[in-house]
């Protein structure tokens, strides 16, 4: 991933995603950065696990563990958009 600019959008929506209620994180990335995307998610402490992945449609599922199960599913999924240009 060469584009500084992705990094820095992960980067603010993981954060965004720890401060948030919410338990599921969506990212769409463009097919050139989903490998490296993929790899720095997960990175991530364990309380937040990749869940789903798919190629084709550009978009990793993360969801949250640490956040109680009466809360799951209960909220829409924070959703990141890696493939818009600034």
């Amino acid at each position: 991933m060469d584009n500084l600019n992705t990094l820095l959008k992960l980067q603010k929506a993981v954060g965004a995603f720890l401060d948030s209620p919410r338990c599921v994180l969506e990212v769409n990335v463009s097919q050139q950065d989903f490998d490296s995307v993929e790899r720095i998610l997960r990175g991530l402490p364990p309380a937040l696990q990749v869940y789903k992945c798919d190629r084709d449609s550009g978009r990793i599922t993360v969801k949250r563990t640490d956040i109680s199960k009466q809360y799951k599913g209960m909220m829409n999924p924070l959703v990141v958009d890696l493939t818009e240009e600034a």
